[in-house]
């Protein structure tokens, strides 16, 4: 089982349309392994706990994984490939329940590779950005589905 990182930014805030740079007030990160989901609901992928004063916050979220057309039934106990249409694996990140921006994103997906029946991962890594409001601990939440019920999704490894 391999890992997989998630990294968290808290640093100050930046005014809108302007350039700047400078330490970012406190980097925390996070690994793990393979999850699988035929879901169209979104499965919690980790939730950690930071403590974070109150301003801006970045979430990054990286890993390696695909997503396959399946037809929801199983034979043998195995779900049926497809390959017909396409699938893909939706991200979003959560910050003390409230879904962070921009939103659910399709992380990664099976372009160029719906026909493929062998799982061909491919790495990714998006941001996500949002607010404290309260300083204190921060509950940080990383979900995935499906875009399509019963397609299949897979996390080989990740970080945040």
């Amino acid at each position: 089982m391999g890992a997989v990182a998630l990294t968290v930014s808290v640093g100050v805030g930046v005014a809108a349309a302007t350039t700047s740079g400078g330490p970012a007030g406190s980097v925390d990160f996070f690994t793990g392994g393979r999850v699988d989901t035929p879901s169209g609901s979104f499965v919690t992928l980790t939730t950690q706990t930071i403590t974070a004063g109150p301003g801006p916050i970045v979430v990054r979220f990286s890993g390696e994984g695909y997503a396959q057309d399946l037809n929801g039934q199983t034979v043998n106990g195995q779900p049926v490939f497809l390959g017909r249409s396409y699938a893909a694996m939706r991200v979003r990140v959560l910050l003390n329940g409230a879904q962070m921006s921009p939103g659910r994103v399709n992380f990664i997906d099976n372009s160029g590779k719906i026909g493929v029946r062998s799982p061909r991962p491919t790495a990714g890594s998006f941001e996500w950005a949002g607010t404290v409001a309260t300083g204190g601990n921060q509950e940080i939440t990383v979900q995935f589905r499906n875009l399509h019920v019963y397609d299949g999704a897979t996390v080989l490894r990740w970080s945040s």
